[in-house]
């Protein structure tokens, strides 16, 4: 993702437009910038989110378990893949009512 396609990206995720690996890129781009953390609370607890689940290091760089999760295009839009490999569930972070999004 180029910086100049940030703005629009932020606008689709806002609009619950963007994949899965649309959300990673998006916001390795927002953390290689820093931008994730002068925007609104929500992306900065996003962005150490990704940081701490090991997907997207400190400099933007996606992890391999970044795009070992994220990295495949059939996974459902706004969802993401918690558990450890060999017990999984989906659940919609966006959802105020799911006390594990927060």
């Amino acid at each position: 993702m180029d910086y100049q396609d940030v703005f629009p990206a932020i606008l689709a995720y806002e609009d619950d437009g963007l994949e899965p690996h649309e959300e990673l890129e998006l916001f390795s781009k927002l953390i290689e910038t820093r931008v994730a953390f002068s925007l609104q609370g929500h992306y900065g607890r996003r962005a150490v989110w990704f940081m701490e689940q090991g997907y997207i290091l400190p400099n933007g760089e996606i992890t391999g378990a970044g795009f070992a999760v994220f990295g495949e295009k059939d996974l459902p839009p706004a969802f993401y893949f918690a558990g450890d490999g060999a017990k999984c569930q989906w659940f919609d972070h966006r959802r105020a009512d799911d006390a594990r999004a927060r």
